[in-house]
């Protein structure tokens, strides 16, 4: 997942997890409706925050390289906007972890999904719908 967990919270799925397999003998728990929510919501809410400072940083940057470089050099309205989107992209190769990081810190609750339900076509399914809406 994109949180980071503490070692104490891996060692708690873990055992869970174990606990889980010897409990059903192999038979996996299907995730609940909550799970899958909150699994979604996790993965969805970065996309926001990253889609907010991407588009920030491309029209900030492409206004800029518009006003300066695009009037001294007579690069076009297109061409500084596609400079200020490379900007934005090679920003958002430092400021991804970043963003993930601090929306963890936002007070989500965790999805507690084991490791064999992250491979259920509901997980992932959820895992589409968060990054899509």
């Amino acid at each position: 997942t994109w949180m980071r967990l503490a070692t104490a919270e891996r060692h708690s799925m873990m055992a869970a997890e174990e606990k889980e397999r010897d409990r059903t003998n192999q038979v996996v728990i299907p995730p609940t409706k909550r799970q899958l929510l909150l699994y979604a919501l996790s993965v969805g809410i970065p996309f926001i925050g990253f889609g907010m400072m991407d588009n920030a940083i491309m029209i900030l940057a492409g206004e800029y390289i518009d006003i300066t470089l695009g009037a001294t050099f007579g690069l076009s309205l297109l061409a500084s906007a596609a400079l200020g989107n490379l900007i934005s992209d090679v920003a958002g190769v430092g400021f991804g972890e970043v963003i993930e990081r601090l929306c963890g810190n936002i007070g989500l609750p965790h999805h507690h999904l084991t490791a064999t339900q992250h491979t259920s076509r509901e997980v992932k399914w959820a895992a589409l719908l968060g990054g899509v809406i």
